[in-house]
């Protein structure tokens, strides 16, 4: 219920997490609530260097491609 009231959402994606449902259910779930009410802003952060689109991480990779996200690579980031 947070999430589909907060002002922001910042998923952290890294590759395991790309193929965890929560982060899945937990994002569809920001996204409806973005298309009815305009918010929460969906700023994704890259944990380390991308790596190659899978089959078993298309559907968050699809969740978050609309978004500009923010690379994290190292502590200096």
């Amino acid at each position: 219920a947070r999430i589909r009231t907060a002002r922001a959402v910042v998923p952290i994606v890294s590759p395991r997490a790309l193929r965890s449902e929560l982060l899945q259910y937990a994002l569809e779930a920001a996204l409806d609530a973005r298309r009815e009410r305009g918010t929460p802003a969906i700023l994704p952060v890259q944990l380390g260097p991308a790596e190659p689109p899978g089959e078993d991480d298309a559907a968050i990779r699809d969740l978050i491609a609309p978004f500009a996200y923010f690379p994290w690579n190292a502590p200096a980031d």
